[in-house]
């Protein structure tokens, strides 16, 4: 397969500098379906109606990659991309862990117990020798280094071409489970990286599209001159993904447990 997806790809591209380091700046975007319950709709609170109209369809951040011929580091710069807002302006919890999900809290503000539940995801590094990943996640206040394999996806090749930032792209689309997978990669830049842990294609991913638009990342800004500087995250407990999986489940549900209807806060899962 790999060797197949080299081949068409080299037969594709047109005659350029290949580049085995850099840096890209990628517009990150979630969109809603927003659906409260009836219950919510119909709560005579002052103010609510307000609150629910300022729920965005989509909120958007940037996230930077650096990477060279063997391994890449992606983060969260903490800047809204596009000049959207951040995440971090409206009443949400955004886990990026395994399969993230965005939680919606009915109500003026979060409660305590749903801000310290949150997890977040600080760096992700990605081995591409070894096909692995680490992760420097926090939850609960602690700081975990939650390392997995990658599942190799059957990547197709449509022959659909663009460019993107001034690079030769080639369309590539996959499924994950139930999840649809649209990449397009630079063959110029010979890496196998790319953002949201997806990769295992022969060029750098510069756009990519989950669950038919849903979840997006676009190339903003492609530095390929400045050589990065940076390092596998080394800050905190060393788990499997399964055994961190297992943590916050866990605590999760003692929470559940303790806060009684003390809190009054409904929380509705909207799962990417």
């Amino acid at each position: 397969m790999i060797l197949r997806l080299l081949f068409l790809a080299t037969a594709l591209m047109p005659v350029t500098v290949h580049a085995q380091h850099g840096t890209v700046h990628y517009d990150r975007t979630i969109a809603f379906d927003v659906k409260l319950p009836a219950e919510v709709l119909a709560m005579k609170v002052d103010g609510l109606d307000e609150a629910i109209a300022k729920i965005p369809k989509e909120l958007t951040n940037r996230e930077v990659l650096t990477f060279n011929a063997t391994s890449s580091l992606i983060i969260d710069d903490g800047q809204p991309g596009n000049g959207n807002p951040s995440v971090e302006q409206f009443d949400f919890v955004n886990e990026l862990g395994r399969g993230g999900r965005v939680a919606i809290t009915a109500g003026a503000s979060l409660s305590r117990m749903a801000r310290t539940a949150t997890v977040t995801v600080r760096a992700t590094y990605v081995d591409f020798d070894e096909a692995t990943y680490t992760q420097e996640r926090n939850f609960m206040e602690r700081t975990f280094l939650v390392s997995g394999e990658f599942e190799p996806l059957e990547w197709k090749l449509p022959g659909d071409e663009a460019s993107i930032l001034g690079h030769h792209v080639l369309k590539a689309t996959a499924m994950k489970d139930t999840i649809s997978v649209e990449a397009w990669f630079a063959p110029g830049i010979p890496v196998p990286g790319g953002p949201a842990l997806y990769g295992g294609l022969p060029g750098l991913i510069l756009m990519l599209s989950l669950d038919e638009g849903h979840e997006t990342y676009t190339a903003a800004e492609v530095d390929l001159e400045t050589v990065p500087e940076f390092e596998k995250p080394s800050k905190g407990r060393s788990v499997t993904v399964e055994k961190f999986d297992q943590i916050v489940a866990d605590k999760l549900a003692e929470l559940e447990k303790t806060k009684g209807g003390r809190n009054n806060v409904k929380t509705i899962i909207i799962r990417q």
